[in-house]
């Protein structure tokens, strides 16, 4: 299974966890826009196969995924600088703040807000105000309009 990171956080993670317990799956990478060597090394000790950057080249990144099939442990961050970091994410240059991106790509994604508060841990209350707030940033009113501006701005998962 190839496990996009994105709007999660990474090492001890619940949905990672319940990947590798899943009988049905033999091998899990993780799919990150980081490539920062404390979330690799957190995503390989939670038991993760491989650890693949999504600034990868397509050829690179099939290499890395029929080598994790094959059974190695893989880490491949990509031949150049890392596109994503621990101070950079998407949608940070449109103004918005790390949770607040991290809450829009989840409205993308589909989740309610309360679905939003129980994954990331945080009362409704306060996602709530990540919300408005960040529709304010993205001069937005409803949420089909914030997921067509995630959609523009790179806060969706690879699919």
């Amino acid at each position: 299974a190839l496990y996009d990171s994105f709007a999660s956080s990474l090492g001890k993670d619940d949905r990672l966890e319940n990947l590798l317990q899943d009988p049905t799956i033999g091998a899990v990478a993780v799919y990150s826009f980081t490539s920062d060597p404390a979330a690799v090394r957190d995503s390989l000790d939670a038991g993760a196969h491989g650890f693949l950057s999504k600034s990868l080249t397509a050829p690179e990144l099939v290499s890395g995924i029929e080598q994790i099939a094959a059974g190695n442990r893989v880490t491949l961050t990509g031949t150049g600088l890392p596109i994503m970091g621990p101070d950079k994410w998407p949608a940070k240059e449109a103004g918005l703040s790390h949770r607040e991106a991290e809450v829009v790509s989840l409205i993308v994604q589909g989740l309610s807000n309360d679905q939003i508060a129980e994954q990331c841990y945080l009362s409704l209350n306060t996602v709530k105000t990540y919300v408005r707030s960040a529709y304010r940033k993205m001069d937005v009113t409803t949420r089909a309009q914030a997921v067509a501006w995630g959609i523009e701005n790179g806060l969706k998962p690879d699919r």
